[in-house]
């Protein structure tokens, strides 16, 4: 209701607002997901059903699915309940895509020689969105096999469980540097909860069994001091604490957002060799037109290590620790 002023010419403009009904979701309708299981793409749903209908959560909810890399594209309608006033339905409709990804590689390097890579991932295993991946690399240097299994909701409410296995083999006999061989087999578990709809908190646990050895008399002085001050077998126990921030707008070849992480590894008391290792990863992409066929990113990584200085002592009938 406007309010003239004439003797100043302003006019004030007074609104009264009837509220009306609230607005509940009725049901939630998932269609086009021909491949994925519909309990894949339901549960990073932040919208429920019953509840008041939120134009935040609805959106949310859109770029959450998205975010799974399991679809190309998803759009999200929202239809009003016939006979009502105070109910809508909401329709995601999705389109699928590819999310595994087969890589082979072949290369050749003066010192390695003929190299050979070849790895498979699957972030949708049969639709169950669970992310299983394989992967082999064999040079003369390098001798690689490791496999990775992670389910993102071994809770309903977000929690993940993973396990990495691996088994590797150096080789640096025709190193112009050193000469020396190592085998390494190891494993670890990890766990993520989630925090919010984008900052994670990851933990995990390990272990694996480093056995070192020379072969000539090319090795360097410094790895038969370390040999005869360490051994050459050594068994380490490691623990990781990892958080990350993920606001880009897909997994698979994102347009816009950002990702950063921090994680700090430590090699407990107790493992033959102890240390302490920290990285920081931050990437940024923004479209440079609407349509977002120019991208511009980037991205860094910083990182440190050392020991922790520890070293354990073990006498009969005693352990002590020493710092």
């Amino acid at each position: 209701m406007p309010e003239l002023n004439e003797d100043d010419k302003t006019v004030a403009l007074r609104y009264f607002v009837a509220p009306g009904k609230r607005t509940y979701v009725r049901r939630i309708n998932i269609t086009g997901n021909t491949g994925t299981s519909d309990e894949a793409a339901r549960r990073t749903i932040t919208q429920m059903e019953g509840a008041l209908a939120s134009s935040e959560k609805i959106e949310t909810s859109k770029g959450r699915i998205e975010q799974t890399g399991y679809f190309q594209s998803v759009d999200v309608e929202t239809v009003p309940v016939p006979g009502t006033d105070d109910q809508v339905d909401l329709n995601y409709v999705l389109e699928e895509q590819n999310s595994g990804s087969l890589t082979a590689g072949i290369g050749f390097s003066r010192t390695s020689g003929l190299i050979l890579n070849l790895g498979l991932r699957q972030d949708n295993f049969l639709g169950s969105g669970k992310q299983v991946g394989i992967n082999v690399e064999k040079s003369d240097t390098r001798k690689e096999l490791s496999f990775s299994y992670l389910d993102p909701y071994y809770t309903v409410d977000g929690v993940s469980r993973g396990f990495n296995f691996f088994f590797r083999e150096r080789n640096f006999t025709n190193s112009n540097v050193s000469d020396y061989l190592t085998d390494e087999i190891g494993a670890r578990v990890n766990f993520g909860y989630p925090i919010d709809d984008f900052q994670r908190i990851n933990f995990s646990v390990g272990a694996e069994q480093v056995d070192l050895k020379t072969n000539g008399s090319n090795t360097a002085q410094e790895v038969f001091d370390f040999i005869e001050k360490e051994g050459d077998s050594y068994l380490n126990f490691t623990t990781s604490l990892r958080w990350t921030e993920n606001k880009l707008n897909r997994r698979v070849f994102p347009t816009r957002g950002t990702y950063q992480s921090a994680e700090l590894t430590v090699a407990i008391p107790g493992s033959d060799l102890t240390y302490h290792s920290e990285r920081y990863e931050y990437k940024w992409y923004k479209p440079l037109d609407s349509v977002e066929d120019w991208i511009i990113s980037a991205r860094g990584r910083l990182g440190y290590a050392g020991s922790l200085g520890i070293m354990i002592i073990r006498s009969t009938g005693t352990t002590s620790a020493v710092v």
